[in-house]
């Protein structure tokens, strides 16, 4: 019949055939009938995983009837399947969810957890993230408290230091999630532990000040002073750490006086304010004994008395005078209204990369240690303290002797400038161009290990002298 047709009718006649199949099969019956094309590259050759179906839906519905069915072990290779051969799918997602939620249930908390993190990574805003987050977080405290080498009778023991990676992960993954701070609380008590104090006390420290009005925050604080105590009973002529750990103690009985465990912690420093008593007694029976007095004696040293108070009340009272007209005074010196101060992390203005965390963790310790001021989130606190840190330098100091060119020991600085503002009207309370912290060290190798051993002491130096520098600050 289209031989018998003109070439112009034929064609037309192709073009209304054309046309009308939309009529004919309904745009949905195309689409039904188009089958999904994975958009994405090859995932590599897979010899035992291959998915039973030729569709990710048909691939969806035949993972829920082998669940359905209780075959675990199988539904969970067929949702991996599915996510590695169409990952683009929508289904995929919930393949991924539904093969860690399998793994969990076949008792692989390893892959369990890497499968939930695979998730959070690949697949962001198209999940339930809150799920997968509780799911993480529960098998990172059952990690904690597992124990391994289990046989016969023997109990076996735990190893809570394998979950530190995992909250670690989960404080990457919500740094401001529901989690956090009992993350870095369970990150410190993981440390202590295993006896790794300094690293304890830093996780403590971060939930502390980072999270102050979570309840994890007093149990860090009594925690911290815990590892302060360990470290200064294991380092009995260790001064400063005796000074830190009844710092830490005294802090904590200052901030939650009202705890359960401050007759715990007040028992605790009874023994260390022994010692010091100790200490002050052998000091003080090493100084030479006084000489035998002059029959004349008591009434000279009466005269002198007399006369050195008289000079004092003297002094006292001019410098009294002195200090009324002028309108200044000296003591705790911050202004009745600031008792409390926000710290965002220092700015880096130097080349030298991530100085700026230690530098701000040790201020924040500094200003904890002296309690005039309290650490407070930013929008309940009266000030807002800002440093910059403007220069690093390590320089040699000193050189081995004979070699000229060999340097045995360096000095690391660190220069800073800060400004405490009240919060309320962004007015100035106090400010320092440059303070500059430093540490003087032995070379240890290579110039990174030299500037990983003298990074956090010359920190702490720098955070002192700028606590130091706003306590004593003159209105």
């Amino acid at each position: 019949m289209l031989k018998s047709l003109s070439k112009t009718r034929r064609c037309g006649l192709i073009v209304t055939i054309l046309l009308g199949l939309p009529c004919v099969f309904p745009q949905g019956a195309w689409a039904a009938a188009k089958p999904y094309v994975e958009s994405e590259a090859p995932r590599g050759f897979h010899l035992f995983l291959r998915p039973k179906k030729k569709t990710p839906t048909a691939q969806w519905d035949f993972v829920q009837q082998l669940e359905t069915a209780g075959k675990t072990r199988d539904a969970a290779n067929q949702s991996l399947a599915l996510r590695i051969y169409w990952p683009n799918a929508p289904e995929a997602p919930a393949a991924q969810m539904r093969y860690a939620r399998l793994l969990e249930q076949r008792r692989h908390p390893e892959k369990a957890f890497e499968a939930y993190q695979y998730l959070v990574e690949h697949y962001p805003g198209r999940f339930e993230f809150t799920e997968a987050l509780n799911r993480q977080m529960q098998i990172a405290k059952d990690t904690m408290n597992r124990k391994k080498g289990k046989f016969l009778f023997f109990p076996g023991f735990t190893a809570p230091e394998r979950a530190i990676p995992y909250f670690g992960q989960i404080v990457t993954n919500a740094p401001e999630g529901p989690h956090t701070a009992e993350a870095y609380y369970l990150i410190g008590v993981a440390n202590q532990r295993v006896y790794e104090y300094e690293k304890a006390i830093d996780a403590f420290f971060t939930s502390i000040n980072r999270f102050p009005n979570s309840p994890f925050a007093e149990r860090s604080a009594l925690a911290q002073v815990e590892c302060h105590l360990k470290i200064s009973q294991d380092s009995p002529q260790d001064k400063r750490a005796m000074d830190t750990a009844h710092a830490a103690a005294t802090l904590f009985l200052k901030r939650y006086p009202n705890s359960d465990s401050a007759p715990e912690v007040e028992n605790q420093l009874h023994p260390w304010n022994t010692r010091l008593l100790s200490r002050f007694t052998r000091m003080r029976n090493r100084l030479p004994k006084p000489v035998p007095a002059s029959p004349n004696w008591n009434r000279q040293r009466k005269n002198r008395i007399m006369s050195r108070l008289t000079s004092c009340l003297a002094i006292t009272a001019i410098l009294g005078l002195l200090t009324g007209c002028m309108n200044y005074r000296l003591g705790s010196m911050l202004p009745g209204d600031v008792r409390t101060v926000y710290m965002p992390t220092c700015v880096n203005q130097t080349t030298e990369p991530q100085i700026e965390q230690d530098v701000t963790r040790a201020i924040l310790s500094q200003i904890q240690t002296d309690g005039t001021l309290r650490v407070a989130p930013e929008l309940e606190a009266d000030s807002i303290l800002s440093v910059t840190i403007t220069d690093f330098s390590l320089k040699p100091v000193a050189y081995k002797f004979g070699e000229g060119s060999t340097v045995n020991q360096y000095r690391m600085s660190i220069k800073a400038s800060f400004a405490l503002r009240r919060r309320a009207d962004n007015s100035l309370i106090a400010e320092s161009p440059a303070l500059v912290g430093w540490y003087d060290m032995d070379f240890a190798g290579d110039i990174t290990s030299s500037k990983a051993v003298g990074l956090r002491p010359a920190a702490e130096d720098l955070g002192r002298r700028i606590v130091g520098k706003i306590v004593q600050y003159w209105p």
